[in-house]
Parts: structure tokens; C-alpha cells; sequence
């Protein structure tokens, strides 16, 4: 499941960033030329703070379930951004900062922080090196598929409609992945604790 979420993740990040030209000129802000510093500046204090702070937590089971979280989280703000931005209550700027904040909540921790946690919670010796060179392969794989479906099945849409629909969609999907996810690592663990 967790794979799973990450494919969309990882396209869902590309697009952004291959298409946050074409996007930002639709919201009307091509003319604007410092927009990207601007935007990407918030972003990496929005996700550097919060995936700090997770390595203060010692025990590898909360830190987990606290990494977990916060991917959810970071899916779960995705969706809340666009129907703010859809229903006109946030501008287009604080839309693209939000989003990106939401998404790279919800991919960052699968390189720097998940796998790392989910072998120490379950007591074996690894390195998650492995995993993270799996995800990125199916995530890469799930990018080029993206791109490719945009372009063949829904190449009428603009990018930015397909961007927000992706948006949704991707909200829904990883945030219900990543929360069964854990609803399973705590049964695991709850399991294996059990008294005999």
C-alpha cells in the first residue's frame, strides 16, 4: 500500500514541477518572474520543520506512527488547498505553496525518515536502502505513466485541470493508503504484544 501512494506521489510531485511554468501562467501569474523562488522558498521551510522535528522522537514505534501521520496529513492538506483555491477563498500563489507543502509532507518521509523507522520497529538488521531504490522505480514508472495518460486519454485538458483533478484524486488515494497502512502496522503491533 505504501508503494502504491508513493507511485502517485512521485508523479504527482513531477508534474508540479515539470509543469509549474504552464500552471502558474494559467492561475495569471506568467509575467510574474521571481515566482518560483517565492513559492519553493515557503515549501522547503513548510516540510523542513515539521520532518526535523520527527527526529526527536526516540522510540522507533511513535516515530513511526509519527512519520505516518504526518504523510497523512500532508495528503489530506492537498485535497482541503484545492477546494479552498475552488471555491475562491485562497489565491492562486498560496494554492501552488500549499500543495507543494501537502505533497512533499507526504513523499519526503519515504526516502529520509519511513523505511529507516518501519526495519528498527521491526527489530531486524538492514539497511532500507533497498525499499528506497524500489519505490523509486515504481514511482519514476507511475510518473511516465501519468505524463502519458494526460497527453493520450485527457489531452483536452489543460494542464491545470488535469492538475487539480490529480489533486483530488491523489488526496483521497494516498491519504486512505498511508492511514491503512498504519491501521495495520498498530494491529501488528498490538499482535505481537499480546500476552501468550
Amino acid at each position: 500500500m505504501l508503494f502504491f501512494a508513493y507511485i502517485f506521489l512521485t508523479a504527482f510531485r513531477d508534474y508540479r514541477d515539470n509543469y509549474g511554468v504552464e500552471i502558474f501562467s494559467e492561475l495569471g501569474y506568467g509575467e510574474k518572474p521571481g515566482i518560483f523562488s517565492k513559492s519553493e522558498t515557503w515549501v522547503a521551510f513548510g516540510v523542513l520543520v515539521p520532518l526535523a522535528l520527527l527526529f526527536c522522537i526516540r522510540d522507533n514505534f511513535f516515530g513511526l506512527l509519527a512519520a505516518l501521520s504526518l504523510m497523512i496529513f500532508g495528503a489530506v492538506s492537498l485535497g482541503v488547498s484545492t477546494l479552498l483555491f475552488d471555491r475562491g477563498a485562497i489565491n492562486g500563489l498560496t494554492w501552488m505553496i500549499l500543495i507543494g507543502i501537502g505533497s512533499y509532507l507526504a513523499y519526503v518521509p519515504y526516502g529520509s525518515i519511513l523505511f529507516d523507522r518501519i526495519i528498527a520497529k521491526a527489530n531486524v538488521i538492514g539497511t532500507a536502502v533497498f525499499a528506497i531504490y524500489v519505490a523509486d522505480a515504481l514511482g519514476y514508472t507511475g510518473s511516465v505513466a501519468i505524463l502519458l495518460f494526460k497527453d493520450l486519454v485527457v489531452g483536452e485538458a489543460t494542464r491545470l485541470e488535469f492538475f487539480r483533478s490529480f489533486t483530488y484524486i491523489l488526496s483521497i488515494g494516498s491519504a486512505g493508503l498511508i492511514l491503512a497502512s498504519a491501521f495495520l502496522i498498530l494491529r501488528s503491533d498490538r499482535t505481537r504484544n499480546r500476552p501468550t
